[in-house]
């Protein structure tokens, strides 16, 4: 998402499409390759080397336990 496109809409909005998809995606990156979403906005996890993580660089290894604490879009 490019910002240009990003910067003027709502701040409810903005927060929502960031902690319902871009912080998800961002936590279930693996091999440097960000996730598909399903067509209901769940995050689709790759199976990577027969294993649903694969390889977990050091990136997702701080990021599986990461949690979105912004708490309103005002904030944000």
């Amino acid at each position: 998402m490019r910002w240009s496109k990003f910067k003027n809409k709502d701040s409810r909005e903005i927060y929502n499409i960031i902690s319902q998809r871009v912080f998800p995606a961002l936590k279930a990156m693996r091999n440097g390759q960000l996730p598909d979403f399903a067509p209901n906005g769940d995050v689709i996890l790759p199976e990577l080397d027969g294993h649903p993580h694969g390889f977990e660089s050091a990136f997702a290894k701080y990021m599986k336990d990461a949690a979105f604490i912004i708490p309103t879009p005002q904030i944000l």
